[in-house]
C-alpha cells in the first residue's frame, strides 16, 4: 500500500503504473484478511477494542474494513514518526522531560495503574533527601483510564506535543478544485487543478515564530495548520483524537516503565542533536540513526537525571 502511495498516484490516479497494481492488490489482500476477522468476531464475538466496537455498532464489513485499514495507515505514517520525534525531543530537553514525566506520574497514579517494575521487584528505599515517588498497588491498566481524561488532564504533555508538530508535522496539504475557477494571491486555480500548499511555511515561519527551529513549548502558536489547525480550522483532521490517544498513550507507557537515553547505532550517546530531513510526502526523519538506550525504571527511587 505504501508502495503505491506515490505524488503520480495521487494526481494521476488513472495511470495503471505498476506500484498502482501492487498499491490495489495490497489493498484487496488487507481488506480479504479484515473481513474475515470482522465476520468471525460477528459469529463469536469477543474482544474490549476498536474491532468489537464496530460489530457492536452494526457497522457494515466493507466500512468497517475500511476504517480499520485508514487507521492503521494513518498511525504507521505520521502519528508514529510524531511520536517518535516527541520521544527524542523530550530526551534532549531533560526539564520538559521531568515536567512530563511528573505530569504522568501523578496521572497514572490517580488512575490506580499497575507498574510492571513495581510487580516484579522489590522498589530500593529512596534516600531520605529525596523527593520519593510510591504509586499504591496498580489495579487498572491504561485502557481503564477514561478518554476525557487523557483529553484533560495531561497539559505539560500537551505543550510538548504542539511544540514537536509544529516542529516536525510538515506534510505538504494537497487538494484539488472540484469547484469552479477560483483566483488566490492573483492567480487563477481552474477547475480540475490541484493545489499544494507546505505547511513548513507557516510552521517554520520567523515571523510567527521567534528562532522557529528551536524547542519552545511555551510559545504562542500563530498559523497553526497541523491536523488541519485541529479545532479551529475549516477542515480538521477526523482522526486527531485518536492520534493524540496513541501517542499519549506510548508516552505514558515509556516514561512510566524506563528510564531512555539517546545513543547512536553503536550504543555511544548522541553528540549531536539529530536533525530533520524534509521529505515532500512524508514527516521529516532524523539524519543520523537515532536509538534510545533504556532499563527499567524502579518506582519509589529518585529517577536519574
Amino acid at each position: 500500500l505504501r508502495a503505491g502511495s506515490t505524488p503520480h498516484a495521487l494526481i494521476l490516479p488513472w495511470l495503471p503504473t505498476p506500484a498502482r497494481f501492487r498499491g490495489v492488490l495490497g489493498g484487496l489482500r488487507l481488506h480479504r484478511i479484515l473481513s474475515e476477522v470482522f465476520l468471525k468476531r460477528r459469529r463469536e464475538g469477543g474482544g474490549r477494542d476498536v474491532m468489537q466496537r464496530l460489530v457492536d455498532e452494526d457497522v457494515g464489513t466493507t466500512q468497517a474494513s475500511v476504517m480499520t485499514i485508514m487507521a492503521i495507515l494513518a498511525a504507521h505514517e505520521n502519528t508514529s514518526a510524531i511520536l517518535a520525534w516527541l520521544v527524542i525531543t523530550l530526551l534532549q530537553h531533560q526539564p520538559w522531560l521531568a515536567a512530563v514525566r511528573a505530569e504522568l506520574d501523578a496521572f497514572l497514579t490517580t488512575h490506580h495503574v499497575a507498574s510492571p517494575a513495581r510487580s516484579r521487584a522489590s522498589p530500593a528505599p529512596a534516600p531520605a533527601s529525596s523527593t520519593s515517588f510510591s504509586p499504591p498497588p496498580g489495579t487498572h491498566s491504561l485502557s481503564d483510564i477514561p478518554l476525557s481524561a487523557w483529553e484533560r488532564a495531561l497539559p505539560a504533555l500537551d505543550l510538548c506535543l504542539h511544540e514537536v508538530l509544529r516542529l516536525y508535522m510538515n506534510v505538504p496539504l494537497v487538494r484539488r478544485n472540484g469547484g469552479e475557477d477560483a483566483v488566490v494571491a492573483g492567480r487563477t486555480i481552474a477547475r480540475g487543478d490541484y493545489v499544494m500548499y507546505m505547511m513548513e511555511d507557516a510552521h517554520l515561519d520567523a515571523r510567527a515564530y521567534p528562532k522557529p527551529e528551536s524547542f519552545d513549548p511555551l510559545r504562542e502558536r500563530k498559523g497553526f495548520v497541523a491536523w488541519g489547525a485541529e479545532d479551529v480550522g475549516t477542515h480538521p483532521c477526523a482522526g486527531q483524537r485518536l492520534a493524540r490517544l496513541i501517542i499519549k498513550a506510548f508516552v505514558a507507557t515509556l516514561l512510566w516503565n524506563y528510564d531512555m537515553k539517546l545513543v547512536d547505532a553503536r550504543g555511544d550517546p548522541l553528540k549531536e542533536p539529530p536533525q530533520s530531513v524534509m521529505g515532500l510526502f512524508s514527516v521529516p526523519r532524523p539524519d543520523v540513526d537515532v536509538r534510545i538506550r533504556y532499563r527499567e525504571r524502579v518506582h519509589g527511587a529518585r529517577t536519574p537525571t
